[in-house]
């Protein structure tokens, strides 16, 4: 399970290693952006989470939680949420995706009713122009 922004045909000679640091520090930003939208209930549109099902929400008041769906209920999910940046051939890819399997699976789940674990618009954006000024372009 992963999140993927791809640049495509960039001469690696003009640029050198710049790219890959450069991009993954982008990357490491959005997996920021995600794990904060994500703690104030919104999903990548904006909206508010679902509600959980009545059983989960009566478990979490057991545990001392609240009712509001924040996918935080240990942050073992959220802490497992990775970046990098690599390079095949003249095509770099900056990656999001989460470093632990039980946590991979636990976030599908949640992302098929929550939809969490996605760039939203502003990202894009964000992203494209980081890049373009990266690259110099307009």
């Amino acid at each position: 399970m992963g999140i993927k922004y791809s640049i495509p045909k960039i001469n690696p000679r003009a640029f050198g290693d710049r790219i890959n640091k450069e991009l993954g520090a982008i990357m490491n930003l959005e997996v920021t952006h995600i794990k904060t939208r994500t703690g104030q209930s919104r999903d990548a549109e904006g909206a508010s989470f679902t509600e959980y099902s009545p059983k989960y929400e009566q478990f979490r008041r057991e545990k001392g939680r609240g009712p509001t769906p924040d996918l935080l209920f240990t942050g073992a999910m959220l802490r497992a949420m990775s970046s990098s940046a690599a390079r095949s051939g003249n095509i770099y890819t900056g990656s999001i995706f989460f470093s632990v399997t039980a946590e991979a699976k636990k976030a599908r789940g949640n992302n098929n009713k929550r939809r969490f674990f996605a760039f939203d618009d502003l990202q894009v954006e964000r992203i494209t122009r980081k890049v373009k000024q990266l690259f110099g372009l307009r």
